[in-house]
């Protein structure tokens, strides 16, 4: 992809700012990152809406997209919000692809996509999922995965993250760790429970994200099996 731009939708979040960090470090063609937010310093920045890109064009070759963009807290959102950004947005996103002629996408899914239990999951679990959230994921996979058996060419990478966090994240994971420190797991499970009507006030985090924060990340990636990759289970926070 020498010379070639690389096209970011939702750039200006947390996984986007990194991923345009290192993409700077090593990228010899244009970065443009397209978003509702704030730009990101260094980076050619676009306003713009996954869920209309019909009048985008760029005059320019486009060597790859990467799907960052979505309507991902839950809860948060009403049911429809989830579908409008994540499977509209993959549906304008494949098209716009189209229009350019690009032959490689890369979309951030999620783990939700596989529902809410302790058994082992792999790139061939069949998915499951319990939420809106969730639901809108597995749609918006299929659109690429229409999109990429459409030629021989085309080549598609999703991620499926569990929890991501990092520097400059500040978000339920590092909220939830510290409750955990001073908090037994099972009391504070219990705790969410207890006040499901108030704890988002009370506990400072809604109890719905609590409750699968004590979920286990339990995946087997077989693609890093078969690259020789040492890989682990998750482990349970009970």
């Amino acid at each position: 992809m020498c010379g070639k731009a690389s096209v970011i939708f939702g750039g200006s979040g947390f996984v986007g700012k990194h991923l345009l960090h290192n993409l700077r470090a090593s990228h010899t063609g244009p970065l443009i990152s397209f978003d509702l937010r704030d730009p990101v310093e260094g980076v050619r920045y676009m306003r713009a809406d996954v869920r209309d890109l019909s009048s985008l064009r760029l005059d320019m070759d486009i060597g790859s997209i990467f799907n960052l963009a979505a309507t991902h807290t839950t809860p948060g959102h009403m049911p429809w919000e989830y579908y409008a950004t994540n499977v509209t947005g993959a549906t304008q996103i494949a098209r716009f692809a189209r229009r350019h002629d690009v032959h490689t996408i890369c979309f951030t899914s999620s783990i939700s996509v596989y529902g809410p239990d302790e058994t082992e999951k792999s790139e061939t679990t069949v998915p499951a999922p319990v939420s809106d959230y969730g639901r809108s994921k597995v749609m918006a996979e299929q659109i690429f995965l229409d999109w990429q058996a459409e030629d021989a060419r085309h080549r598609l990478s999703i991620a499926r993250p569990a929890v991501v966090f990092g520097h400059g994240e500040g978000g339920n994971f590092t909220r939830l760790t510290k409750m955990l420190e001073k908090i037994p797991a099972a009391l504070l499970k219990g705790a969410a429970s207890a006040l499901r009507q108030v704890s988002a006030a009370v506990l400072g985090v809604h109890p719905e994200r609590i409750e699968k924060f004590m979920v286990s990340t339990n995946v087997r990636s077989q693609w890093a099996e078969a690259q020789g990759l040492e890989q682990s289970g998750g482990r349970p926070f009970v």
